[in-house]
């Protein structure tokens, strides 16, 4: 063999690895990272912190990479806060199990949990999110229990903050805290550019609290899935909105820029999916032939925008390309992660993308469910 051509081919299997590699931080890096900072000093009832906490976890985004630290012991002691578990994207189960564990005692040392969980996010790794990066405060006593005036307070996160290397989103919660401790909190807000602090007195709303700021409502889904830069293709040609018919259509989604998540819309491109004699009849009528038993017959290549219903389901499986060959994978993901894995997938393609396949349910001139076709 010549030397040209075992350089290339040395080249060849370095693009090969390459690719793997780029791929593979594409799959490693998470659209969106929240650390849950709990208060664990002695409090009236941190049993409901814990419970709100793990049905948070449970309710979080798919895909979301989630982390626990605690806060809560002795002024000055070191380990008066600390990670209870590290930013994890498969077991969201491991944030109630460690919350539940903990025995709640010490003073509330905000201050140091603060600024220890900030720190959580200054390095690159592990990954941050690729589009929002989130602290979520739980506590029941409104200031620093160890004389931190509160103005340095808010001095130091401020600073910290800005010096994460990231935007760091905050939101501050107060369980069962009285309204004249409320005002620290609320100014702690103020520093941290976060919404208002909120305050609940009651288990439940606690649960519903902790699960609405993890859950996101659509219109605060938008600047999380939006692209950063465009490939190289150029954009889709604007698509005209239009129902289709209730009832079950196959139906091709071209592009990621066809997503518009803060809508919950996508324009597809309905199409004819042919099997059988069926398939080896039209392929031929159209002078081409069918493949692998099926044709899909798209002579118009119009696509129409449709709402996604909230309740949607939504299922994947070549998309997913760890498991593209397994005609039995299927993976439940929100609108958000749909939208994410097309334009991941689509860069990776370098900006050119046929398009899947899904079969699309509308209802109510609404998609109520999504599942793509897995063709061999």
């Amino acid at each position: 063999m010549s030397r040209r051509r075992i350089v290339a081919a040395i080249a060849a299997v370095v693009l090969v690895v390459a690719a793997g590699a780029a791929y593979l931080v594409f799959r490693s890096i998470p659209e969106v990272r929240t650390a849950f900072l709990i208060d664990t000093s002695e409090s009236e009832d941190f049993a409901g912190i814990a419970h709100a906490v793990g049905g948070a976890a449970l309710n979080s985004g798919d895909g979301d990479a989630l982390a626990l630290r605690r806060f809560g012991g002795a002024c000055a002691d070191p380990g008066n806060t600390a990670e209870l578990v590290g930013p994890d994207r498969e077991h969201p189960e491991r944030i109630g199990a460690a919350a539940r564990a903990v025995k709640p005692s010490g003073k509330a040392t905000l201050r140091d949990g603060i600024l220890a969980s900030i720190g959580d996010f200054s390095g690159r790794y592990p990954f941050r999110g690729s589009t929002l990066n989130r602290i979520i405060v739980v506590t029941s006593h409104g200031a620093d229990a160890c004389g931190t005036a509160q103005a340095d307070l808010e001095r130091e996160v401020e600073e910290r903050s800005g010096k994460a290397g990231v935007r760091l989103d905050f939101r501050i919660v107060g369980y069962k805290v009285a309204e004249k401790e409320q005002e620290p909190l609320t100014r702690l807000a103020t520093a941290v550019k976060a919404p208002p602090a909120r305050f609940v007195t009651k288990p439940e709303g606690l649960d519903a609290l902790l699960k609405e700021l993890t859950v996101p409502r659509t219109p605060e889904v938008k600047g999380i899935g939006a692209p950063t830069t465009p490939p190289t293709s150029a954009p889709p040609t604007p698509t005209p909105t239009g129902p289709l018919p209730d009832g079950v259509q196959a139906a091709f989604i071209r592009d990621y820029r066809d997503f518009d998540v803060r809508n919950r819309t996508i324009a597809v491109d309905p199409y004819d999916l042919l099997r059988g004699a069926e398939a080896e009849e039209a392929a031929k009528a159209d002078g081409s032939t069918a493949d692998n038993d099926y044709y899909q017959r798209d002579p118009s290549k119009e696509k129409v925008r449709l709402r996604v219903a909230p309740d949607a389901e939504l299922r994947i499986n070549q998309l997913d390309i760890e498991h593209s060959g397994d005609p039995s994978y299927s993976r439940t993901v929100t609108l958000p992660v749909l939208a994410k894995l097309y334009e991941q997938y689509q860069r990776l393609q370098g900006g050119e993308l046929r398009g899947f396949s899904f079969e699309i349910t509308v209802t109510g001139g609404e998609i109520t469910r999504i599942k793509q076709h897995w063709f061999p």
